[in-house]
This record gives C-alpha cells, sequence and structure tokens, in this order.
C-alpha cells in the first residue's frame, strides 16, 4: 500500500513539473507589431520607424494577444496564424494580401484572433483553396475585409462561435463555405456576384441577419443544415426577392424560402446599410434600408442633423426606411428632400430609443436631411428672421450706399463752393483792379483833355502860319521850275563835250596797242633768235660726242665677237623648234654648239696619208 502511494506522489509530481515547463509565458502587455512593405533595406524590428517587411516576420515574432499592424501595400504572402492575435490592416482597399492564384491566403487554427481590414484576393483555383481558412477555431473575427477572386471566400471547418460581419465577399465560386461549422453569426456582408453566396454543409445553429445577396448565381446551398436566417424583426436583402411590401415598412410581407427548414421570416425589400456614429465618446449606429444607394452620408454634431444623398434609376419610385437614435436627432422627425419637407411615417416598432422612419420620393440624385422637428421649427424661424435680417441689411446697404452718394455729392458741392468762392475773390480783385485803372485813367482823361483845349487854342495860329508857308512854297516851284530849265540845257552841252571827249580818248587807246603790239613782237623775235642759236650749239656738241664715242666702241669690238653673237642669238631661237622635231620624228639632231665648232666643220679634211 506505502509502496502504491509513494508511486501514485511520484506521478503526480512528475506531471505537475510536465505543466509547469509547459505553460506558455505571457507578456503583461500585449504589443503592437508594425509591418511595412516600403521597408525594403532596413533594420527590421517591428517597431513604426523599423517596421517588419512582411506579414510572415510580424506574425513570427508576435506574442499571444499582440496586435500586428499592416501599412497599406500588396503582400505576396501565405500566412499561417497559429497564436491569439490581432491581425489589422491601414485600410481595406489599401492593405492587399494576394495569393498569385495558389493555396490558402490565410490559414487561422488558433481561436481568439481577430483579422480586420484587408483585400485578400486570388487564392488557388482548387475547389478546397480559399481567401480564409478556419479549422477548429472559436470566438474569431473576420470583419471589415474585401475578399475576392477566390475559390472559397471564407472557408470554416470545425469552427464554432465565430463573427463574420461588415465584409464585401464578391467574384467567388464560393464566398463562405461552412462544414461543421455551429453557432456563429453572419450579420452586415455583402455578397456580390458569386457562383454560391454560402454553402453550409452540418452547420446549425448559425445566425445570418442584414446581410446583403446581390445578384449571386445561387443563393444559398444547405445540407443537413438548420439555421436562422433573421433576428426575430429584420433579416437580409436578396436581389432575387419577389415579395410585396403593403405595409410599408421595408420588410417583405412573405418570406424568402431557401430551403427544408431555412427560411428568412423578415426579408427585406431594400439593401441594408449601417453607419457608425460616434457622439459624446458613445457609439451609435444609424441603419437605412433603401432601394437607392446611399452615399456622402454625415452626421451634423452642432445642428445634430443627418444628411446623405440617394442615388436611383430616374422615374422609378424610391423608398427608405432609416433608424434614427435619439441621443443623435431628438424625436419628433423632420425628412427634407432636395430642401422639401416629405411626408414620413414613423413606423410602429419604433421605442424609447430609436425612431424608424420610412419615406418615399422619386428616384434620381437627391439630398436627404433628417432633423428634429423643433429643431426645424426654430430652423424655420431662424430662416424667417434670418431672411428678415438678410432685408434689412439689404436695406441698410442701400441706405449705406445712398448716403455714401449724398455724402459724395455734398463732398462735390462743397468743392464747388470752394471753387465759386476762389474765382469770386479773384474777380473781386480784378474789379478792384479795374476802378484803381479807371481813376488812373480818368486822371489821364482830364490832362489830356486840359493837353486838348492848348492844342485847340493854337490851332487857328497854325491854320495861320499853314497859309504863309504855302505861298512862299508856291514861290519856291516857280522858282525852280527855271532852274530846272537851266539845268537840262547845262546837261545837253555836258553830253555833247563828253561824247567829243570818248572818241578822242578811244583813238589814244587804239594807237596805244599798236605800240605795244610792235613792241612785244620784236622782243619775242629776239628771244626765239637767241633760243635757237642756244640749243644749235648744244645739238651740235652732242652729236660730236655721240660719234666719238660710236667710233670708240667700233675699235675695241673685232668682227669675230659680232658673229659670234649673233650665232648663239641663233642657236638659242631655234631650240624650241629643235625640241618639236625631235619629238615628231624621233631623230636626235645635235646643232653645233659654238661658232667655232662651224668654223672647224668648214676646214677642210686632211687625207689619211698626210697625217
Amino acid at each position: 500500500m506505502k509502496k502504491f502511494v509513494l508511486i501514485m506522489f511520484s506521478l503526480v509530481l512528475i506531471s505537475m513539473i510536465g505543466l509547469i515547463f509547459n505553460i506558455p509565458l505571457i507578456k503583461a502587455h500585449p504589443e503592437t507589431i508594425y509591418v511595412d512593405d516600403n521597408n525594403i533595406t532596413g533594420p527590421w524590428n517591428g517597431t513604426p520607424e523599423h517596421p517588419y517587411q512582411n506579414i510572415t516576420s510580424g506574425l513570427a515574432h508576435a506574442s499571444d494577444g499582440d496586435t500586428i499592424f499592416v501599412y497599406n501595400g500588396t503582400y505576396h504572402e501565405h500566412l499561417v496564424i497559429n497564436k491569439p492575435v490581432s491581425l489589422i490592416g491601414q485600410n481595406k482597399q489599401g492593405t492587399i494580401i494576394d495569393g498569385n492564384k495558389a493555396g490558402n491566403i490565410i490559414e487561422v487554427i488558433a481561436s481568439n484572433t481577430i483579422v480586420i481590414n484587408f483585400t485578400i484576393q486570388n487564392s488557388g483555383l482548387i475547389y478546397y483553396n480559399s481567401g480564409v481558412y478556419l479549422e477548429k477555431i472559436t470566438n474569431s473575427t473576420i470583419s471589415h475585409s474585401i475578399i475576392t477572386n477566390n475559390y472559397k471566400g471564407i472557408y470554416a471547418v470545425n469552427s464554432n462561435k465565430n463573427i463574420f460581419t461588415d465584409n464585401d465577399i464578391s467574384k467567388n465560386a464560393e464566398a463562405i463555405y461552412a462544414t461543421n461549422t455551429n453557432n456563429s453569426i453572419f450579420t452586415k456582408n455583402k455578397f456580390s456576384n458569386n457562383e454560391f453566396a454560402m454553402v453550409l454543409t452540418s452547420a446549425s445553429n448559425n445566425t445570418a441577419f442584414h446581410n446583403n445577396f446581390i445578384n449571386n448565381t445561387n443563393s444559398i446551398s444547405s445540407m443537413y443544415s438548420t439555421n436562422s436566417w433573421d433576428n426575430g424583426i429584420e433579416g437580409n436583402y436578396w436581389s432575387d426577392y419577389n415579395g410585396r411590401d403593403k405595409d410599408e415598412n421595408a420588410i417583405g410581407d412573405s418570406p424568402y424560402i431557401i430551403g427544408t427548414n431555412n427560411q428568412d421570416d423578415y426579408p427585406l425589400t431594400g439593401a441594408f446599410t449601417d453607419f457608425t456614429v460616434i457622439y459624446e465618446n458613445e457609439t451609435h449606429y444609424i441603419s437605412a434600408i433603401c432601394n437607392s444607394t446611399i452615399s456622402h452620408f454625415q452626421f451634423n454634431k452642432t445642428l445634430k442633423t443627418v444628411n446623405f444623398n440617394l442615388t436611383g434609376i430616374n422615374n422609378t419610385t424610391g423608398f427608405c426606411r432609416i433608424t434614427i437614435p435619439h441621443l443623435l436627432v431628438n424625436k419628433p422627425h423632420i425628412v427634407l428632400v432636395d430642401n422639401e419637407q416629405i411626408n414620413a411615417t414613423s413606423l410602429p416598432i419604433s421605442n424609447a430609443t430609436h425612431t424608424f422612419l420610412y419615406f418615399t420620393y422619386d428616384q434620381s440624385t437627391r439630398e436627404v436631411k433628417i432633423i428634429s422637428k423643433p429643431f426645424y421649427e426654430l430652423m424655420q424661424k431662424y430662416n424667417v428672421l434670418l431672411e428678415k435680417y438678410n432685408n434689412l441689411n439689404l436695406t441698410y446697404y442701400q441706405l449705406l450706399a445712398s448716403y455714401d452718394s449724398l455724402n459724395q455729392t455734398l463732398k462735390q458741392v462743397l468743392t464747388n463752393y470752394v471753387e465759386l468762392l476762389a474765382k469770386y475773390n479773384s474777380l473781386n480783385q480784378t474789379l478792384q483792379h479795374a476802378l484803381t485803372n479807371y481813376t488812373n485813367l480818368l486822371f489821364d482823361y482830364n490832362s489830356l483833355n486840359q493837353t486838348y483845349q492848348k492844342t485847340l487854342a493854337n490851332h487857328d495860329k497854325l491854320i495861320l502860319d499853314h497859309y504863309l508857308l504855302n505861298q512862299t512854297y508856291e514861290k519856291l516851284i516857280v522858282n525852280y521850275t527855271a532852274l530846272q530849265a537851266d539845268y537840262n540845257a547845262l546837261l545837253q552841252q555836258y553830253y555833247s563835250s563828253n561824247s567829243t571827249y570818248k572818241k578822242a580818248e578811244l583813238e589814244y587807246a587804239n594807237m596805244r596797242v599798236n605800240f605795244w603790239y610792235i613792241s612785244i613782237a620784236a622782243i619775242a623775235i629776239a628771244a626765239i633768235t637767241s633760243s635757237l642759236t642756244i640749243r644749235y650749239r648744244r645739238k651740235s656738241q652732242e652729236q660730236k660726242k655721240l660719234a666719238e664715242k660710236y667710233r670708240t666702241e667700233l675699235e675695241r669690238i673685232s668682227l669675230l665677237d659680232i658673229a659670234r653673237t649673233k650665232f648663239e642669238a641663233d642657236v638659242q631661237r631655234r631650240q624650241d623648234k629643235i625640241e618639236k622635231f625631235e619629238q615628231k620624228y624621233g631623230i636626235t639632231v645635235r646643232p653645233r654648239d659654238t661658232l667655232e665648232d662651224v668654223i672647224r666643220s668648214l676646214e677642210p679634211k686632211k687625207k689619211r696619208g698626210e697625217e
């Protein structure tokens, strides 16, 4: 017995030691590890300054509970998540994990895992390949991701109590394939343009609501599965649903049949859209069911109004059912479409915290505002006051403009007054100057008048003196006529004497000219004779010198020298002709080079005996 107890104690001790050594070390505080494919050169330590270049490295260095934050980029990787971590992308459109059309892209084999904000695309094309593969996990979340162009978008095997929400799953052969997967939630997902939106095999007790199934070839394939397709109030939107909505609450009057034991009892007649609003540090949700596309959603925290645009097919009727939290917009509510109030119905499902509004409109692109009625009435009063204020303001500015105009007119009048005053002063000075001149002129006039009176008194005396002078003048005229006759007679005598003198002077001049001609001729003859005599003598002397020089030169030059000179000149003259003759006939001519050679050739040849 003691031996048995000892053995059992030993086994327990060994087990405890094994447990001690097998307990993983858990960090006191989870960390965030960063990944950025732009960090090509390193270093890499997972910090914001030096992030890892790929997600695989981030996962390898992560511990349980850590977060791997991935910056925007395209990561060609295949990931295995084997520890409870949160894998978060910076932006689901910009953070892309691409499988290069091979295998599974993300394999999740650890529970309590979160995957958020990624585009997951291009898995392998074999039927068991997927964008996200989950096996034997629980309490994990796949959300806010774009999952496209895979064989299976999400492939869940033997996995329970997981959440799939806010994903856009499109262009896959099977958007979600779940087998032996139970008690999970599928909500706020968009399934579009897939061959199958969901394939469920032996997967039960799952709940799917507020999903949009749009233009899928097949919506649901359910085998050996029973699931809930609504939350007891609202279900999903099915683009192939043909039911009616007579009570106008955006929920179909008849269920959407999926298969045996599977139907959506509250199918939505429009696409479901959910918006998150953070107000006063609390998170609120505004959901809408519309047959139009919602865009540009905004919540004005100051005015506490909800604004968005609706876009639909022209010339058709649109409807929208929207859920408004009272903490965001107080009831009752007013709905404005393009700033015009329309009738909106508060549905019976409204409660103490939320109002469900339903309204219709003519579709195109419309702007919608939802505000509190008291606030709207206050805004109307405000707008009336604002219009009055604007009118008063306009009147004020008109009066101000009139005042400015009158002020300008006054300034112009004052300017004109100053100019007129200056002109008046100038004219006044001119008048004073004119008065002064008038006084001076009057004085001058009086003085001239006195002088005139004196002149007038002397006028009679001047007339008498003029008469006497005129008589004297007439006597002088008579004397002048007699003198003029005497002068003319003397002038005739002068002309006669002057003519006689001119003739005598001309004869004297002719005699002097003849005398000068004779004198000049005698002098010229004497000069010419002397010049000719001198030139004769000079020429005679030059002829004598030339004859003497010629005679001396003849004595010096012999006849032989003369002959030699002429011969050499003749040889030189004939040289060109001899060269042309040789070139033409090819005969060599050897002329005599000197006069002596010619003389020797002319001498008689001696006979041989005489030699």
